[in-house]
């Protein structure tokens, strides 16, 4: 075996444990997140199931990829069927962790390259797109979603900005702590 495919390989393991110690500490800040957040009560862990649901309503709007805010409408239409969308009690700054969201995106930039270095072109193009999103709680941390990995997904700064802060957040802020949500989809212009 040549010496430059012996440090090709050498190159690869390396990225490959860099991967997955980065995974790793993702994983233990979401684990660490969860256990402030869990045991909290009513309004920090779980919905005030003595009230009844308030309905948000989340527009389309244009300059939203449509495809993308129909993804983050819907999963959200989902967890408030399920009962797992609230307002949640206290600030969101107080607990969400800056660093897993920035570990989750260097970790996906790290798979595209790693998953994609037979062709550098294509990669390079890959992680550039995603470096233009960001990533976004799926179950909003201010309707109690859990600030982990698990809960996040890539979505495009414009929708996850405007679903998130322009339309949940002036719908939900002076519900009581805890108050069940359930979420409405519309369609602009015509529903």
């Amino acid at each position: 075996m040549s010496k430059g495919v012996r440090a090709m390989g050498d190159n690869h393991a390396r990225n490959d444990k860099n991967i997955e110690t980065m995974l790793q500490s993702i994983v233990k800040r979401s684990r660490d997140q969860d256990t402030v957040r869990d045991g909290g009560g009513i309004g920090k862990d779980r919905p005030d199931t003595t009230k009844d649901p308030h309905t948000v309503t989340l527009e389309w709007k244009p300059g939203m990829p449509k495809p993308a805010f129909e993804r983050k409408a819907r999963a959200l239409q989902r967890l408030g069927e399920e009962g797992k969308l609230f307002k949640f009690k206290g600030k969101t700054e107080d607990y969400r962790d800056k660093e897993i969201t920035k570990q989750y995106k260097g970790a996906l930039e790290a798979l595209i390259r790693r998953n994609h270095k037979d062709d550098p072109e294509f990669a390079e193009e890959a992680a550039v797109a995603a470096r233009a999103m960001q990533p976004d709680h799926v179950n909003e941390l201010q309707t109690g979603g859990p600030d982990a990995w698990r809960n996040l997904r890539m979505l495009d700064r414009t929708t996850n900005f405007d679903i998130g802060t322009q339309q949940i957040r002036p719908q939900i802020r002076d519900l009581p702590d805890g108050n069940p949500i359930n979420i409405d989809i519309k369609w602009w212009p015509d529903d």
